[in-house]
């Protein structure tokens, strides 16, 4: 009886540490997921702030072109 008891108990605890297992498991997959699609966003957002800094600085040329011809149209 002692033993059957044990033995129950064992086998509850298995089975509860096979469960926690599995939810651990998933919960690591599910985050390893976010973390490539936060890497994805993250290669996403740095294209984005280089793409706007060429943008930025091509703004810049022109409008210094934009300046020089104005004081040379003023001058005329």
């Amino acid at each position: 009886s002692d033993f059957l008891s044990r033995f129950g108990f064992i086998r509850l605890l298995i089975e509860s540490d096979t469960e926690l297992v599995a939810e651990i498991e998933a919960t690591k997959a599910s985050l390893e997921a976010d973390k490539e699609l936060l890497a994805e966003e993250l290669s996403l957002q740095i294209q984005r702030h280089a793409e706007l800094d060429a943008a930025r600085a091509k703004a810049e040329e022109d409008k210094s072109q934009l300046n020089a011809k104005t004081l040379r149209y003023e001058e005329l």
